[in-house]
């Protein structure tokens, strides 16, 4: 399974993040010498170089070192669209499919901060986030996602069962009602003594039946 879903979105933006700044680190580092290396190898190959050829290296060190760079240069080229592409829709708290939506339509997630947008991915800020763990705080189950519009205070006042609080903040946050606690409660009033009382109260006359 090769998606990039809620559980390893994390991983995946740090994995893209890690490996295009190391490649960036070593391409830059490496730079001086690597034009150098290109402008003495022919040389070398060829017996020519003159002054020119270092004399503690051989061409097979050279070939390694300009093979590595060329690697470094090919992960940078594959990973930064991947950065300049992902990195702002995790700010802005879109997924890739939702990138495409209608702009006319306000995006319903957007939190108003990047720190807020990001911990739906990274879970709240903390040294967690610069590592490849899972959050050690997370504001969401990947089911239900805090909008800005609603307080999130309730989910201190849901049940203590992990899946019940889940459904229940799912329901608080979309505002779904929950028709099977609704029957029940129904029930319950319709069982109770007072319902009795209603029921001879409402009750039609002997007279009033034709």
């Amino acid at each position: 399974k090769n998606c990039v879903g809620f559980r390893n979105h994390k991983f995946f933006l740090l994995l893209v993040l890690y490996s295009t700044l190391s490649s960036a680190l070593s391409v830059a580092m490496a730079a001086p010498e690597f034009f150098y290396c290109v402008k003495v190898l022919p040389g070398m190959i060829s017996g020519d170089a003159g002054n020119d050829a270092p004399s503690n290296i051989e061409i097979p060190e050279i070939l390694g070192f300009l093979i590595f760079n060329l690697l470094a240069l090919f992960f940078l080229a594959l990973l930064l669209p991947m950065v300049i592409t992902h990195v702002p829709l995790a700010v802005q708290n879109v997924t890739s499919i939702e990138s495409h939506y209608d702009d006319s339509v306000p995006n319903p997630f957007d939190r108003g901060d990047c720190i807020k947008n990001l911990s739906t991915v990274f879970g709240a800020f903390g040294i967690d986030w610069f590592f490849p763990v899972y959050p050690q705080n997370p504001v969401s189950d990947g089911v239900s996602f805090a909008r800005e519009a609603l307080d999130d205070s309730a989910w201190e006042e849901l049940p203590d069962d992990e899946g019940d609080r889940a459904e229940a903040l799912w329901r608080h946050r979309y505002g779904i009602r929950n028709e099977q606690a609704e029957e029940g409660a129904s029930e319950a009033a319709d069982s109770s003594p007072f319902s009795m009382l209603d029921f001879r109260c409402t009750r039609p006359s002997p007279g009033s039946i034709s």
